[in-house]
């Protein structure tokens, strides 16, 4: 999978995108932080990003 194919699959147009990493960040601590378990969203979002990563690590050959 390419890092363009990637992105495409990651996208769903029923919901809303930041302009920056730290203001998506910035949103998911809003809605983290008006959970009843905080820490259950804050793992699963890191999940993703965590898959995410790796994923465009393996496209791009970036073993670190």
């Amino acid at each position: 999978m390419t890092n363009k194919e990637l992105a495409l699959k990651l996208r769903n147009g029923l919901f809303a995108e930041r302009d920056t990493l730290n203001e998506a960040w910035d949103y998911v601590e809003v809605i983290a932080n008006g959970s009843n378990n905080p820490a259950a969203v804050y793992t699963a979002v890191q999940v993703m990003l965590n898959t995410v990563s790796s994923q465009i690590r393996k496209n791009e050959k970036v073993l670190a």
